[in-house]
This record gives C-alpha cells, structure tokens and sequence, in this order.
C-alpha cells in the first residue's frame, strides 16, 4: 500500500496508469517476434491461393476489342441483359466472378481461389490500386479494372485488357504483385448484380 504522500507522487502516478496497459502490450510484441523467427513447421507464412477451382479463360476469338482509352480495352464475350436501362456506375456495388492473368495466362486472383464459387461484392469507388500483402480482392485492384467495369449491364461478360500503366506499374516493392508490374493484365468478368 502506497503511503497518501507517494500515492499522489508524479512518478508513481504514471507507473499506475502505465504498467497495466504496457504489460499486454509487450507480450504480444514478444509473442508475435518469437512466431515471425520461427523457422519450423508453425513458422507463419501466406498460404498460396489454390487455382484448380478457376474456370479456363473467356474464348475471344474472332471478337473484335473495344478501345476504352489508351491502355485500356474490352472485349465483350456475352451482352448479358440488353434489356435493362441499367449500367454499372461509378458509386455501384457489384456483385462478380473474376479471374485476374497476366498476358502469358499465369493466375495471379480469382474469385474462384480455393474452391469459392460465391461471386464477391466489390464497391466500384473503392477499387484502386493497392499495396497487397495478403492473398484477397484487393490483389486485383487496379485503375484499369475499376475504369473498365464501368458501362457493363448485369449477366454481361467482358474481358479486360489492361496495359501496365493502368495495371501495376505503380506498385511498391514487397507486393504480391510486383512480378506483374510490366506485365499487360487480363481480367475475366461476369457481373451478376448490381447493388
């Protein structure tokens, strides 16, 4: 028990209000070191996507690519439905299967990884190139996907064909992207719903 004269003390007040909160909090500093420089079989690390789920690329033979702007086409595989008055605008959540390749045809996402067959909302505004870390949807954003879904009506499908400039030359170094920065991208889309 602390006397009434070092109860009220500076120090000893800011030891009070420290220590409880500083203890938890260098446990998980110590905690999550000691996991990073494990090198055994729970050493943390990324587990690579698997693709044995992913369908083939569109067929885009003999159809003809529609120039967005430079750096930027589509080729549309199915009009989906004609019939509605309704496009995909810039404020849209949609609801899409794709699968992002590289032109050489390597995988790089898929809504499709790991088995999943459940389409995934992405909201429109947000897509945007990011620094990717882990293996997700945002491993497929990129100024060309969010450019090019524009204008695409629900059931539609439609290949992306993305030049590095709208693609992922601007990544930082350390991203899961960064082999595919001078790479042309391709993405295959179906939009089934916009929210």
């Amino acid at each position: 028990m602390l006397s009434m004269k070092n109860q009220f003390h500076p120090r000893t007040r800011v030891k009070q209000l420290l220590i409880p909160g500083f203890l938890p909090v260098l446990f998980l500093f110590m905690s999550v070191g000691f996991l990073s420089c494990d090198d055994g079989p729970t050493a943390f690390t990324l587990t690579e996507p698997n693709f044995d789920n992913v369908a083939e690329p569109f067929d885009i033979s003999g159809l003809q690519p529609v120039v967005i702007e430079e750096g930027l086409e589509y080729i549309q595989v199915d009009p989906g439905n004609t019939d509605s008055p309704f496009e995909v605008v810039i404020r849209d959540q949609i609801r899409i299967h794709l699968t992002l390749r590289n032109q050489e045809g390597t995988i790089i996402y898929s809504t499709w990884q790991n088995g999943n067959d459940t389409p995934v909302v992405f909201n429109v505004s947000n897509i945007q190139l990011s620094f990717p870390t882990i293996y997700g949807p945002s491993q497929a954003y990129t100024e060309g996907l969010q450019r090019g879904v524009l204008g695409m009506r629900v059931d539609e499908k439609r290949v992306l064909l993305v030049a590095p400039e709208l693609g992922f030359s601007g990544l930082r170094q350390g991203s899961l992207n960064e082999a595919f920065r001078n790479d042309t991208l391709r993405y295959d889309i179906e939009l089934f719903e916009i929210l």
